[in-house]
């Protein structure tokens, strides 16, 4: 959570959600949360997302669009089948229709500022990964942004 102390910007870490629906998460790192095991019976808690992480980006006011804030990728581990298909979208916070998310490889996607914003102001903007393996959903990961534009061009 960030907050406008008068004279910038003050932060504090983030703190994971203590419910997503019926699903609980835990904090796995400074800016990561995980979900707790699910049972396997409960398909809501399937759904939801795996991980929830949280990332902070600066830009400065008016800048040249477009250009590509965020990277979002999958790896898997040593001899553990990965994906075969992954979907990347924006799930919140693109009201103003000022990001897209596209497809850089087979495993990336990247968020892009396609408008430019004027500053100062906060924009959050939520974007989610699916892991598909043979056609099923494995897993969702969201990434919660938080864009600060500076009243300043440089």
């Amino acid at each position: 959570m960030c907050i406008n102390t008068g004279g910038g910007f003050q932060c504090v870490n983030p703190a994971c959600p203590r419910s997503f629906g019926n699903v609980s998460y835990v904090k796995t790192s400074q800016n990561q949360c995980e979900r707790n095991p699910c049972p396997m019976d409960s398909r809501s808690c399937h759904h939801a997302p795996k991980t929830i992480s949280f990332h902070y980006l600066s830009l400065p006011s008016n800048l040249m669009t477009p250009v590509t804030l965020f990277r979002m990728a999958t790896a898997s581990a040593p001899g553990r089948p990965g994906p075969d298909s992954l979907r990347f979208g924006i799930v919140g916070g693109n009201s103003r229709g000022h990001f897209v998310m596209q497809r850089s490889d087979r495993q990336t996607g990247e968020l892009i500022l396609v408008q430019s914003l004027q500053g100062p102001q906060v924009v959050e903007v939520d974007v989610d990964m699916s892991e598909y393996l043979d056609r099923t959903f494995q897993a969702k990961h969201v990434s919660k942004i938080t864009v600060f534009v500076t009243p300043y061009e440089f």
